[in-house]
Parts: C-alpha cells; structure tokens; sequence
C-alpha cells in the first residue's frame, strides 16, 4: 500500500507514529505518577507536562495540506521526535530512580 503521490510514507506508518508518540506520552505519564507518589514534584511536573505535550503531538498529527497531498514533506518527520521523546521519558525515569536511591543512601 503506497501513498497517493507515490513518494512518501503510507498512511499507515503516519498512524504507528503517532502510536508510538502515544505510547512514549503514557510512559511518561506513568513516571509523572511514580514521581508524584514518591514526592519527587519536580519531576512529576516535567514529566506530566511532557505526556500532556507528546498526546497534542500525536493527536495534531500531519498538516492537512500534506495529508491531502497538496504539500511535500519529509518523508519520516516523526523520528526526531520519537527519538527525542523517548530520551526525554527515559533521562526522567533514570533521574527519579537516583532520586530514590540518593533518598535511602541518606
């Protein structure tokens, strides 16, 4: 199954983007949650306003204009994001778990 033009992406790997960008969104709801039940706000801050964030990202989604085809775009315009969303959700967790051990070493 190939686009409408012929040179850009399936509909279909436009739509797993955006369920990655999902998942990676709840992911980081969830340490926003683990942060805030721990009494670590600051992280739970950040990581609640970067799963609210990346859910606006993936529900956005492409441009009308290029989802009718009447704009070109990149052909992979959600990497970048899913690579940096999922280092961001990743750093948060690795912060709140030195949080944590810093926490019971003191």
């Amino acid at each position: 199954m190939s686009s409408a033009r012929g040179d850009g992406p399936p509909e279909r790997t436009a739509l797993s983007w955006q369920r990655t960008e999902l998942s990676v969104a709840l992911v980081g709801a969830f340490v926003a949650a683990a942060a805030l039940r721990l009494g670590v706000v600051w992280v739970g801050v950040v990581a609640g306003a970067f799963a609210l964030a990346g859910v606006a990202v993936a529900v956005a989604g492409r441009p009308r204009e290029a989802r009718e085809g009447r704009e070109e775009v990149a052909p992979w315009p959600w990497l970048p994001r899913i690579a940096v969303a999922t280092a961001v959700v990743g750093l948060l967790g690795a912060a709140l778990g030195a949080v944590e051990v810093l926490r019971n070493l003191a």
